[in-house]
């Protein structure tokens, strides 16, 4: 994913024009809410779990909400539903039978509908993006209103905008953690 993003043009938020898809990157802060982790018990605006059983990758969960990601020059919202995801695995569990499975664990498990019945050695990965992270977005993004009301301001002045990017088909949108690279 690197190698894709390093191949579009960077930018700052405040700069990257409606509908152009850029590089931006950032630290991120909470929007409206965060998530906890599933394994870890981390606050964090995204997550990804991955189960391994006999070497090989069984399940992937993962969940995420609206993200602000600032830099010098503004803010911008990003909707990570349907974008690719760099992050780094850094939380790792393993449960020997499933008699030893811990019960965050178990939930994950059930979360998937996953069959746990006569499963060997159960390995738990689990990565984060958390608040205060830094961050590298590329995506395509329209500036809407805030949300201040014209009671806020001056009625003949417009509502400031915001940066809004999420996937479409015109642009996919990709998230890298700088701790994965």
């Amino acid at each position: 994913m690197w190698q894709q993003q390093a191949g579009v043009r960077p930018c700052l938020i405040g700069e990257l024009p409606d509908g152009e898809v850029g590089r931006i990157m950032g630290t991120v802060r909470a929007h409206a809410r965060t998530l906890t982790a599933p394994l870890s018990g981390r606050a964090c605006v995204y997550y990804m779990v991955l189960v391994e059983q006999a070497g090989a990758i069984n399940m992937m969960l993962r969940d995420g909400v609206a993200l602000a990601l600032e830099d010098t020059s503004g803010r911008a919202i990003i909707e990570p539903a349907a974008a690719s995801v760099a992050v780094l695995l850094d939380h790792r569990e393993q449960a020997r039978s499933l008699h030893e499975a811990t019960s965050s664990q178990d939930a994950v498990l059930a979360r998937n509908g996953y069959d746990i019945r006569g499963a060997g050695e159960l390995v738990f990965y689990e990565a984060v993006v958390e608040v205060g992270e830094r961050v590298t977005v590329v995506g395509a993004g329209l500036r809407e209103p805030t949300g201040v009301s014209s009671q806020e301001t001056d009625f003949r002045t417009p509502p400031p905008l915001q940066l809004h990017i999420a996937s479409s088909n015109a642009a996919q949108l990709s998230i890298a953690s700088h701790r994965a690279h």
